[in-house]
């Protein structure tokens, strides 16, 4: 069992003792590892855990959608479980979407019980919150599970201490160029648990993506037509297709196309389900609107296979041609974004107009301050790839600026006179910390 970076956060707030405690929302995509996480966190625990799991227990299911009000929703667990909300006990409900009536009893599981952790997990949390229940503002404690981070891939194949070295700007060239080995295995095997697992242990890991695909279309095919279900692929391909670049309907289906007027829809569930992440691109005034967000992969395998599908593969240290490197960009960006998702950050780019300077992301860090982030697929560190930084600095008075790339970590001085970090696309998860110290 890997452990997952998120679990020391998780185990933080299930044994920190306050009263009424806010109820912890475990998300992710299906596959990601939330059940796994959860097994791991039990023995940690000072408290046994109740756990229900909707989606293997039709009964429990039926049940709980039987429930009037909360009282019904007491009695239940108290009958059937002998579980009471006096803080003896965790309960934690897998699959939670499943049921039709919980989102409504989670304001009340915070008020109503005063030392009770609760864990709600499931691949679509949203859904428990249907149309006709309020989401409990500051009664939830919201936690994101992701495919394997970087840092977690190489745990999972017995690899992290290559990251072991204290000064990132001090790595040796032998060392920077195995990490960059493990990027692209990476790129090309993705973060989903059963697969880096499949992987490492030198099985038939892309069968068993595949596999995995083609379970997530079945769930989208039960939910809507077979016709409508057909946009699933229509949209993960056209989001790969296009990473880096402006996400537009069209992409996905053609405007002429029936489905085209449904795509909207398709996307804000692909997003609610953690498949699918958007960052929307802000200008230079917070009025300015009208410019197209870009939408990211959850898992940079699955973005790179979609996306060079009918392309060779792409070497990051060899493919040195500037068109076989063209779609490489997107890739790393994808990469860099699950990346900032795993640090808490939400993803927002800056664009100063139309046809004009922008930055890829904009780093928030712990005191306020944003910090401009410029991602490149080079090798090389070139003068040229700070032009959107500078212009974010001079319009906003940033004293920092990050380059990601494949080069070997440094720092430079613009024209413009801005300080630049430039670091590989493997040392993200220290982005904080290395702001921090150049700060």
């Amino acid at each position: 069992m890997i452990q997952r970076d998120l679990e020391k956060r998780l185990i933080a707030h299930l044994t920190h003792r306050v009263e009424h405690p806010n109820v912890a929302l475990l998300e992710g995509a299906r596959q990601v590892g939330k059940t796994t996480l959860v097994e791991s966190v039990r023995p940690k625990l000072d408290r046994e855990i109740l756990y229900l799991n909707l989606e293997e227990n039709n009964r429990a299911v039926h049940d709980l959608n039987s429930c009037r009000d909360f009282a019904d929703f007491e009695t239940y667990l108290a009958t059937v479980y002998q579980f009471k909300g006096d803080g003896q006990r965790i309960l934690c409900i897998d699959e939670a979407q499943e049921s039709s009536v919980l989102g409504g009893f989670v304001r009340f599981m915070k008020e109503k019980w005063r030392h009770t952790p609760v864990i709600l997990t499931g691949s679509s949390m949203s859904r428990i919150f249907g149309a006709e229940t309020r989401f409990p503002v500051g009664r939830v404690t919201r936690f994101l599970l992701q495919p394997f981070s970087f840092r977690e891939f190489l745990r999972c194949g017995k690899e992290e201490k290559l990251l072991a070295f204290e000064d990132p700007f001090q790595i040796p060239l032998f060392l920077h160029e195995r990490l960059l080995k493990y990027v692209q295995s990476y790129l090309d095997v993705g973060g989903l648990p059963a697969v880096a697992s499949s992987f490492f242990d030198g099985l038939d890991w892309r069968q068993l993506r595949r596999d995995l695909y083609l379970d997530y279309r079945s769930d989208f095919a039960r939910i809507f037509s077979a016709t409508e279900a057909s946009l699933f692929d229509q949209c993960l391909r056209g989001v790969a297709s296009n990473l880096g670049s402006p996400s537009k309907y069209a992409q996905m289906v053609r405007t002429t196309s029936a489905l085209y007027r449904r795509v909207p829809d398709f996307l804000e569930l692909l997003e609610s389900w953690k498949l699918i992440y958007k960052s929307n691109i802000q200008g230079t005034r917070p009025e300015q609107q009208g410019f197209s967000p870009k939408r990211y992969l959850y898992d940079p395998g699955l973005a790179n296979d979609l996306r060079l599908t009918a392309l060779p593969r792409i070497d990051i240290l060899s493919s040195l041609d500037a068109a076989q490197r063209a779609p490489l960009g997107g890739i790393i960006e994808n990469m860099l974004a699950t990346e900032l998702v795993a640090l808490g950050q939400d993803l927002t780019g800056w664009k100063k107009g139309v046809n004009s300077s922008e930055v890829d992301f904009i780093f928030r860090t712990a005191l306020g301050d944003t910090i401009p982030i410029e991602c490149k697929a080079s090798l090389v560190t070139r003068p040229r790839d700070t032009g959107g930084l500078s212009e974010y600095a001079a319009r906003h008075g940033s004293n920092l600026g990050v380059l990601v790339n494949l080069d070997m970590p440094g720092k430079l001085t613009t024209s413009t006179g801005l300080n630049v970090i430039h670091i590989p696309v493997y040392l993200i998860d220290r982005l904080g910390k290395i702001v921090e110290g150049e700060q």
